[in-house]
């Protein structure tokens, strides 16, 4: 009935035109299309009924505050284009409500107000313009007139769909503010802000958004999205969210985020996109990508984590010509697809940055520490999460007693935020070997080893800072055995907010040093117990160092004494967030020969980590920068590579900075390489595939060789011990250790380097496809139930001779179908199937063929040979059209098995899915009265099993006519073998048939058949065939049980002699 019911929608429309109060909602209607009614069930409250396709202008659209616009519609599918046709702009302030799909275009404006309420099936809202006709052809082309104008969502302003959903906002600029709402659950919202807007549909039937901008097309979004098992697109010149995007999987159902932008697009802190799956699902696609830079800020988060119970990490992809992403301290990530539970597979993120790019030193080196007496040495730096900068390092006697800690901060633009202070309050001895690192929450602790505090040579100890410098701890033990020695700490947050701190303990494991680590919480308080973190006890196991990773996990590295053979070697195991190891231990080198020790350790963007360590004779000098690349489970991605090209001399004593661009910055201390006599400190850049690249405009000194730069600017004397930590605008900053620098033996100094990328030309448009979700209610290909024909009431088609076919030889005289009432067999008839009515001025046109409109008329409710296509004069288009319907009914087949059956539609070539169309396309016969050789067409139905189409779609009025046909699928059972059997007995391509013939393993066909020559089995498929046109159900399966009942020689011996004799 469902056709039927497009059809009556035809009829002569019925034009409404009241006048409304100017008090009450939306005012002075006229009827452009479409049979309307509008009510005031009272004062507040405007109802509105329309058929399908209807078009209102109104002087003005708003609703006020307390007030009520309701459209009730024919269904979730109908659609109602509301434009204003006055000089106001629209202020929804109260509530809008519809069983339907809303369109509301207003070229001076729109704004949802803080009380409005918008609860609707479908809301399209643009200031661009969308034509009448488009809108009845399903064509959606938005286009700007004029200046253009804004669209706003305010604050507190609530939009919602049903399940299935769509919101589209289009505009020249879009601002969601604060605390607003936009819920399409299971289906699909999108910003676009531009000069145009085009909706079309993909070859996959995805829906492909096409924005075209002028250069000032901003979005904004401040307030909350949620799309779950759905999509959400925005796009626009420049986008800036700095509210939340949640498109969380569920129930197998993957969501889809995309953000588009021609120029820049900006993740701000607290901006959160999150498609991660809620339950054992996989994570679902976040796609990110603009013309120019593109930030994610240091606090806003990207994610497509699988469940927690199950599931894998989805995928995500940031591309863009300037890429950054900010991390907090100690490389933790805040854009990860990870498996949250042991049993997934950790997700991809990729990130592309199209636009070539130098690092670039700025203002030259400073210094750090204002106390210049003694020695400052061993410095430390970490970055905190608002984008500070703090700087750590030891001082003698400048608290009174030998060495001390202190640490100066620094602000984003590593301008001076405060005065060195000190860190430890206890001065007695030493207090030594800093290690510092930002929390999530934007504190900081320290660090350090002290002698004689814990009552047994020395301990570590640690203390927590604000973002100023203000202590919020007292300082605190962190290891709890104190016997002999606990040194050499290091330190890495945890992306829950806690903190590992990790150390060697001189015989705390029986056998020399031992690697110890404990887990704390973010203020302080200890988490866990000592961890033991080596297993292999034997020898010597110290100098830990450890880092964050983006699952939640984090890894420690250390140099193992004899481990490996030969001296010291560089191992590495994984935890989990409670200390539980996921690892054993990792051997981290492969070269083992003489030392490989003092290893560094940083998590990378993509979710690897990244191990360097000093190599002896390695690169034939007596020390080398060595590295390697692991997977967040620690599996090898690379083998071992050498980082300096500079070889003469020893170089050591690295440090590593993950860069917003997905690659990665390594320093090192280089001996007499400047052309001096004394160490200096250089890098090497590497891109996110890990290929070393040159850094441009920071050219290289002195005997710097490949891509290598120098770090400091003064030569004398010796620059060594250098540290590194990320920018929040995409660059690094680097400390060091120089001699007589400052006056006075050692002084710590620092250079920042800035990211600067090649120039851009914008180019101003943008495309991206939208994956389809449970219910598109809104598609290009759906019309918005209106066709527009000439109405002609006074010449209806009698259908009294259904044998007789309707002869479309005049193009220029369409059918009219606009009173079928007055037809002695009505196109309501539901016992008449089998006739197609086509509506077109060009017949030979199959673009015109309204597939839409198959009709049920016949006396035989069995007979296909009753169809009004038969158009004698052109068998041509009859072919074509014949075609046309196979591929209009074969995708909806194609969506039901997909939801039903996955496994059977992979096996299915797309090879066979072509033969199936040619077969069916050449059928003409089944359609037209012509010979009835139904087979291939029975076996391409029954191959896409027709029993899930009418049972789940609920469209079986649209395949009425074949019916008849799909009974004949009783002869073929459902299992897949068989359903390939069937195609396979129709084609006559050896090629394909062996290629099916191999997919059949195991299937009784195959059992019956496989002893059998090509020959044999050409026999054995066509009297199949045979039997299956001649014998009735019974007969047949008697006869298969006569074949099963065989023994295989007797199987071969018949059909090798029914072969040979040809019949």
């Amino acid at each position: 009935m469902g056709q039927l019911k497009h059809l009556l929608n035809l009829l002569p429309l019925t034009l409404v035109s009241i006048t409304i109060p100017a008090t009450a909602n939306p005012t002075n209607p006229t009827i452009v299309n479409g049979t309307v009614t509008i009510t005031n069930p009272n004062a507040s409250t405007l109802e509105i009924t329309n058929t399908p396709g209807s078009i209102i202008n109104w002087q003005q659209f708003s609703i006020n505050p307390g007030e009520l616009t309701r459209f009730l519609q024919q269904s979730p599918e109908s659609a109602i284009l509301n434009r204003v046709v006055g000089s106001d702009p629209s202020q929804i302030l109260g509530t809008l409500q519809s069983n339907g799909r809303v369109l509301l275009i207003n070229p001076n404006g729109i704004l949802f107000g803080a009380n409005a309420v918008i609860d609707v099936q479908g809301l399209i809202a643009s200031t661009l313009n969308l034509t009448d006709e488009d809108f009845l052809n399903g064509n959606y082309l938005f286009t700007q007139t004029g200046a253009g104008a804004p669209l706003t969502v305010a604050n507190g302003a609530q939009l919602t769909t049903a399940a299935g959903g769509q919101i589209w906002l289009m505009a020249n600029s879009i601002e969601q503010q604060v605390d607003s709402n936009i819920t399409t659950p299971e289906g699909q919202t999108v910003l676009a802000a531009g000069t145009q807007v085009q909706v079309v549909e993909s070859a996959l039937g995805n829906m492909v958004f096409n924005v075209t901008t002028d250069g000032t097309n901003n979005l904004e979004t401040l307030g909350a999205i949620a799309s779950a098992k759905g999509a959400a697109g925005l796009f626009a010149d420049n986008i800036t969210h700095s509210g939340e995007i949640n498109a969380q999987s569920a129930d197998g159902v993957s969501g889809l985020v995309v953000l588009n932008a021609t120029n820049n697009l900006t993740i701000e802190d607290n901006g959160m996109i999150n498609s991660s799956s809620t339950d054992n699902s996989d994570g679902g696609v976040i796609s990110l990508t603009a013309g120019n830079k593109l930030e994610v800020q240091r606090l806003a988060e990207v994610s497509a984590d699988g469940g927690i119970t199950g599931g894998d990490g989805g995928r995500i992809t940031l591309t863009a010509h300037d890429l950054r992403v900010s991390q907090i301290a100690n490389g933790m990530q805040n854009v990860h697809a990870n498996a949250r539970h042991a049993s997934g597979v950790d997700g991809t993120v990729i990130l592309t940055e199209t636009g070539i790019h130098s690092y670039d030193p700025v203002a030259g080196e400073f210094q750090v520490n204002v106390f210049t007496t003694d020695a400052q040495t061993f410095p430390e730096i970490a970055a905190l999460a608002d984008g500070k900068i703090v700087v750590t390092w030891q001082s003698n006697e400048q608290d009174g007693d030998k060495f001390g800690i202190y640490a100066r901060i620094y602000d984003p633009s590593t301008n001076t935020w405060s005065n060195e202070f000190p860190i430890n309050t206890t001065t007695a001895d030493e207090q030594d070997s800093v290690a510092v690192a930002g929390l999530p929450n934007g504190n900081f602790v320290v660090t350090w080893q002290s002698e004689g505090q814990d009552g047994d040579d020395t301990g570590i100890y640690g203390r927590i800072f604000d973002a100023n410098g203000k202590a919020q701890t007292n300082e605190f033990l962190v290891n709890t055995t104190t016997n002999d020695r606990q040194e050499n700490s290091a330190i890495t947050a945890l992306a829950n907010g806690n903190f590992v701190v990790s150390w060697d303990s001189n015989n705390q494991d029986g056998n020399n040093k031992g690697i110890f680590a404990r887990i704390f919480n973010p203020d302080g308080t200890p988490q866990t117990g000592e961890l033991p973190i080596n297993t292999t006890t034997d020898k010597r196991q110290d100098v830990p160092t450890l880092t964050a990773l983006a699952n939640g996990n984090f890894v420690v590295a250390w140099q193992s004494n004899g481990q490996d053979g030969d001296k010291q070697g560089i191992y590495g195991r994984i935890f989990d967030a409670d200390g539980v190891a996921q690892t054993g231990e990792l051997s981290i080198n492969t070269t083992t020969n003489d030392s490989q020790e003092a290893p560094t350790i940083a998590a990378l963007t993509d979710g690897s980590f990244l191990v360097t360590w000093d190599s002896e004779g390695q690169d034939g000098s007596r020390n080398a920068v060595i590295g390697r690349r692991f997977a967040s489970n620690g599996t090898p991605l690379t083998d071992e590579f050498q980082i300096n090209t500079y070889t003469t001399e020893p170089q050591d004593t690295t440090a590593i900075s993950s860069l917003a661009d997905g690659g990665f910055v390594v320093t090192w201390e280089s001996w007499r390489q400047d052309g001096s006599v004394q160490n200096s400190v250089y890098g090497q850049r590497f891109d996110s595939q890990g290929n070393p690249v040159a850094n441009n405009n920071a050219l290289p000194t002195g005997n710097a060789q490949g891509n290598e730069f120098i770090i400091n600017t003064t030569l004398v004397n010796n620059q060594d011990d250098p540290q590194i930590a990320p920018l929040g605008n995409g660059g690094f900053m680097v400390v060091w250790k120089s001699i007589n620098q400052d006056g006075d033996s050692n002084g710590i100094y620092t250079q920042r380097f800035d990211k600067t990328p090649a120039p851009f030309t914008p180019i101003n448009f943008l495309s991206a496809e939208l994956g389809p979700v449970a219910n598109f209610n809104t598609r290009p290909d759906l019309s918005n139930g209106v066709v527009t024909p000439p109405i002609d009431p006074t010449n209806p088609i009698n259908l009294t001779n259904p044998t007789n076919p309707i002869n479309l030889t005049n193009p220029t005289n369409p059918i009219n179908l606009t009173n079928p009432t007055n037809s002695t067999n009505p196109s309501n008839d539901t016992n008449a199937p089998g006739n197609q009515i086509i509506n077109s001025n060009n017949p030979n046109s199959v673009s015109n063929l309204l597939i839409n409109s198959l009709l049920i008329n016949s006396n035989n409710s069995s007979s296909v040979n009753n169809a009004l296509i038969n158009n004698s004069n052109n068998t041509v288009s009859t072919t074509a059209a014949l075609g046309q319907i196979v591929r209009q009914i074969f995708p909806v087949v194609d969506q039901a098995l997909a939801q039903n059956n996955p496994k059977e539609r992979n096996r299915v070539s797309s090879e066979v899915d072509q033969e199936v169309l040619a077969f069916a396309a050449k059928e003409v016969g089944l359609l037209t009265g012509f010979a009835r050789e139904e087979n291939q067409v029975i076996s391409a139905f029954c191959l896409k099993k027709p029993d899930l189409l009418t049972d789940d779609l609920g469209v079986e009025d649209l395949i009425a006519p074949y019916l008849n046909l799909w009974r004949e699928c009783r002869y073929w059972r459902y299992e897949e073998e068989d359903n390939l059997a069937v195609i396979l007995r129709n084609t006559q391509s050896q090629n394909t048939q062996e290629q099916m013939y191999a997919q059949m393993v195991g299937s009784e066909e195959y059992n019956l058949t496989r002893s059998l020559s090509w020959g044999a089995r050409q026999a054995y498929w066509q009297e199949q065939q045979q039997m299956q046109n001649t014998l009735s159900v019974e007969e047949y399966e008697n006869y298969l049980q006569g074949i099963r009942s065989l023994s295989e020689e007797e199987r071969v011996k018949y059909f090798e002699e029914l072969a040979q004799s040809g019949n």
